[in-house]
């Protein structure tokens, strides 16, 4: 349940919101298996949606859409809420954010490539979004994935 009003924006490649967003989600994502991104990574990044959410003005909650129009779907990856704001609803209203933006530019589908290893799941967070499962395990990061997929 969502305890405090959060806002989202979308945030410039390369600009400092940015840079706090990729420290946000190091610390949330990578921490645990001591990496972080390299230069190489960000550099790919430039043609990605940066989404950011605040409360009280507090950077909270960020991720990554990488739209691919051929296809008309996008990719939903990269997500990261800090701990302490952690089931509040942020998450869910993040989103819900990023699948309303993929619709406004017409795309049929939104993806993730959701961690599905013990104590880091989120596999049963995007169920509860109506994500359906595809295809079998993976590993990336050394960590189990799963694709899960959504109809807009």
């Amino acid at each position: 349940m969502m305890t405090r009003s959060v806002e989202f924006e979308m945030v410039k490649h390369g600009s400092p919101e940015y840079f706090q967003a990729i420290k946000l989600r190091e610390k949330i994502l990578r921490h645990s298996i001591n990496s972080f991104f390299s230069d190489e990574e960000i550099s790919k990044e430039k043609n990605h949606i940066h989404v950011t959410g605040h409360v009280d003005k507090q950077l909270v909650a960020t991720c990554a859409l990488v739209i691919e129009l051929e296809n008309k779907q996008a990719k939903m990856q990269r997500v990261a809420v800090q701990q302490n704001f952690q089931n509040q609803g942020i998450g869910s209203a993040m989103v819900e954010y990023c699948e309303n933006l993929a619709k406004s530019k017409n795309l049929k589908e939104i993806y993730v490539s959701a961690r599905a290893a013990e104590g880091l799941s989120a596999v049963s967070f995007y169920s509860k979004h109506q994500y359906k499962k595809e295809g079998n395990l993976f590993e990336e990061d050394g960590i189990p994935h799963q694709i899960m997929r959504k109809k807009l």
